[in-house]
């Protein structure tokens, strides 16, 4: 293609956006026309993005009492993509919903209004618009927000912003318009020419909805998942009425391999009939079927969060101090920190080397262990080690990623774990022994010979009478004693006190 116009075949221009005039008119001191500006920097983006030159375009013509030519409607009907930028202005424009239908009508007749899960309607909100007043065919779908809310319940728009740190959101937005724009037309230049529809790798992640405060965590983390090959639901806006939207949730959660849920201070929207706000509704829809072993859920909640809310501040408190299932993890952690977790877990596994094969009853044995507690299970490792098995603990230094990386290798190759629960939390614990049913996911293909807790040193009212269904626990509290491994040593197959 070296003329602009569309990556498509059968499509005469890839995307046309239609607007209303009243948005395009000059404002502030340099006169800036938004429409004009997003036009030029949309164009650059998605032709650096396709690597050629392709037909953005707009009827920079119209106005209010024109007609509606029918060279207007032919053009639309070869267009690949619509962009709807919608205003409170744009609603009331018979003009714009013709460009709509004439769209619709076109692509119905032709390959389809939707690619896969994804609409080629994209829908740009460059103010708010209350949902219940826009058109059914734009309702539905997920928009893409050119302003931001304050607490004093003020719109600003990001070029209106006077911090130049803020207008730049304007261009991360352009930018995400951009490369989903990028990437639909990918997908229907390859059904085009009978593609089998494969996506590679990528796997699908359920990103739940947030609020405002967290809503650029989420942004960012779309845009890393979608550009690792990933693909992300929820494609459409969600309902406002409970019943549908845990119908459209679960649908979403059956297709996914891992649902994510940022939680910030704010506790968000409730539906009609229901007394949950939706994003407390996806997580807890989202756990039953984690619960289930169908599905994978990640929770972030930030360091020093603050609720500003009670139903807020008991979701948290829910979540910090619940018994969650084996398929749920909380994560306290910098955003950065999430992310790399994150995008681990979504990485598949390396395969991992046979095992070696050890003389006579010797085993691998993993103690994990927290930093905390590097100089206590020396005692613990010396013992292992003169029954002639091998032990392996956790990386001492490095960075978190190759920490992690040594942790799920060593959960992978070894016969047996024993978890050391000294100074560490509660919680560090808990995530250990998720990590006991993680296992195979890291590469493991046999079952644990042996499993244990080894509560040691010092007294807790948690340490007390502690159990766990997930491995046997050996009650060490009072002081390291060689008779206390003993049926741990049974289960893995060695003789008590062999030498």
């Amino acid at each position: 293609m070296t003329e602009a116009g569309s990556p498509v075949p059968g499509f005469d221009d890839a995307v046309f956006i239609s607007y209303t005039h009243v948005d395009n008119q000059p404002f502030g001191p340099d006169e800036q026309r938004w429409i004009s500006h997003l036009h030029e920097q949309l164009t650059n983006r998605v032709q650096q993005l396709v690597g050629d030159r392709v037909s953005v375009w707009r009827d920079d013509k119209l106005q209010g009492n024109d007609v509606f030519p029918e060279t207007l409607a032919d053009r639309l009907s070869k267009v690949a993509i619509l962009v709807s930028v919608c205003s409170p202005r744009y609603l009331n424009s018979e003009w714009c919903q013709r460009e709509l239908d004439v769209f619709l009508r076109a692509a119905e007749a032709g390959p389809g209004v939707q690619v896969g899960t994804r609409s080629r309607v994209f829908k740009l909100l460059k103010t708010p618009v209350p949902l219940d007043e826009q058109p059914e065919p734009l309702a539905p779908l997920l928009g893409y927000e050119f302003y931001e809310e304050s607490d004093a319940d003020r719109m600003r728009e990001f070029l209106m912003n006077p911090d130049p740190e803020a207008r730049w959101k304007f261009y991360a937005r352009v930018d995400d318009v951009a490369q989903d724009i990028a990437d639909l037309l990918d997908d229907m230049a390859a059904a085009s020419t009978a593609a089998d529809g494969d996506t590679g790798a990528g796997r699908t992640v359920y990103l739940a909805e947030s609020t405002s405060d967290v809503s650029a965590h989420r942004d960012d983390i779309k845009r890393e998942l979608q550009r690792r090959g990933h693909e992300v639901l929820p494609h459409r806006a969600l309902p406002l009425v409970a019943e549908e939207l845990a119908r459209v949730v679960r649908d979403d959660l059956a297709r996914a391999d891992l649902s994510v849920h940022l939680m910030g201070g704010r506790y968000g929207p409730r539906p009609e009939n229901d007394d949950r706000s939706i994003p407390h509704i996806q997580l807890d829809l989202a756990g039953e079927v984690a619960t289930d072993a169908t599905l994978a859920q990640v929770i972030w909640v930030p360091e020093a969060v603050q609720a500003t809310t009670d139903a807020q501040a008991a979701l948290l408190e829910r979540l910090e101090t619940a018994q969650v299932g084996p398929g749920v993890e909380v994560v306290r952690a910098p955003i950065e920190g999430f992310k790399s977790h994150l995008l681990e877990q979504l990485t598949p596994p390396p395969t991992p080397p046979a095992p070696v094969a050890t003389a006579g009853a010797a085993a691998r044995v993993y103690i994990v262990h927290d930093v905390g507690d590097r100089d206590p299970v020396t005692e613990l490792q010396a013992h292992l080690e003169a029954l002639g098995h091998v032990t392996m603990l956790p990386l001492g230094e490095g960075s978190e990623s190759e920490a992690r990386e040594v942790h799920e290798m060593s959960m992978a190759l070894s016969d047996a774990v024993l978890i050391y629960y000294g100074a560490a939390t509660e919680h560090w614990l808990r995530m250990k022994l998720f990590d006991l049913v993680k296992a195979p996911g890291w590469g493991r293909t046999e079952p644990f010979r042996a499993k244990a807790v080894w509560v040691a040193p010092p007294e807790s009212p948690h340490k007390a009478g502690y159990s766990t269904n997930e491995a046997m626990v050996l009650d060490a509290v009072g002081g390291f004693e060689p008779s206390l491994l003993d049926p741990f040593l049974a289960e893995l197959g060695s003789a008590t006190g062999r030498a």
